[in-house]
């Protein structure tokens, strides 16, 4: 039997998801914050595979104060999936950590925010690498790599991440999570702080923006909701995909450390009580709405949860 290549190489394309902390190196000097990011970070490892795998992605490796995944594409008509499913998880990411800080208490030192850089890369080199026991590691080289790198780095609005315009519009389109871009506005400082004074598709270059629009009345809210109910109505037969990375990433979750579990309880109650209320406070004299959500089950929340995201990513809404 012929022995395999200490490392083998191998010519792929697919979607390049990079997972960054922001302000890591200045919570680890910290006397105020080191504490907190030291149990952080040991989180992020672990929940960064777990959102990764559920999204049916490949978690590269760690980075120390993030990640590097992989989500590969053979197929052209298969891109449009592959790019929904790691963003999505991006999103979702990034909403678990936002609501519950990874179950870190925090008194004293700020909460952490992720950053995400995604992009394609048309001709990554794949490397498997024979380790000890007959294991073999893997690693990933190509020029939109290092640009995946660099752009997690940016920071952006919620959800964090910064991408490529081309794969932006495909992730606006099929994605089952809001995600709205705008130009990256990049100083000659930023370029060279970032892009280490290479030009290369910089104007090609986005990041996820929230919504900013002035109060509106009450009524085209009113219809807006109403919409994502009919929405919430609907069933998941089209979202197969979306619907088994939701539950295969809730089932790792409770499966999980107790710390794990901590983090869901806290963002299921974020969703059910303080969206909720923070809906039902808008809406105090609609009772067809209060009934409405009243009556949602589980499904319903987590449907829910999206309808109410978008309308949160204006910035109009608070919770109370």
């Amino acid at each position: 039997m012929r022995k395999r290549d200490p490392i083998e190489f191998e010519r792929k394309r697919g979607i390049i998801w990079v997972c960054d902390v922001q302000d890591s190196s200045k919570a680890l000097n910290s006397d105020n914050a080191v504490d907190s990011i030291e149990e952080f970070l040991p989180r992020l490892l672990w929940i960064g595979r777990q959102v990764v795998e559920a999204a049916r992605g490949s978690f590269v490796k760690w980075t120390g104060d993030g990640f590097l995944s992989w989500f590969p594409c053979e197929l052209e008509r298969e891109r449009a999936r592959i790019v929904a499913s790691a963003f999505d998880a991006a999103w979702h990411l990034s909403f678990t950590n936002n609501v519950t800080n990874l179950a870190v208490k925090s008194s004293g030192s700020p909460s952490f925010i992720l950053r995400h850089g995604i992009t394609w890369e048309p001709d990554a080199l794949v490397m498997s690498i024979e380790e000890s026991n007959d294991h073999r590691s893997m690693d990933i080289l190509g020029r939109d790599v290092v640009l995946a790198f660099r752009l997690a780095g940016i920071r952006v609005d919620f959800p964090h991440i910064s991408t490529q315009k081309a794969i932006a519009d495909i992730a606006s389109k099929h994605t089952h999570t809001n995600h709205t871009f705008n130009s990256l506005n990049l100083s000659d400082d930023d370029v060279l702080k970032y892009f280490k004074g290479e030009l290369r598709s910089l104007r090609q270059l986005v990041g996820s923006s929230a919504a900013r629009k002035s109060r509106r009345s009450k009524r085209p809210v009113v219809d807006q909701v109403m919409g994502s109910f009919k929405m919430l109505g609907s069933d998941l037969q089209g979202q197969p995909d979306y619907r088994k990375m939701v539950d295969e990433y809730v089932y790792r979750l409770r499966s999980g450390p107790r710390w794990a579990r901590e983090i869901l309880d806290k963002e299921t109650r974020f969703i059910s009580k303080d969206l909720i209320a923070t809906l039902l406070k808008v809406f105090e004299s609609s009772g067809n709405i209060i009934e409405s959500i009243e009556q949602l089950d589980s499904e319903g929340f987590h449907r829910l949860w999206q309808a109410l995201e978008r309308l949160a990513s204006s910035g109009e809404f608070r919770s109370s």
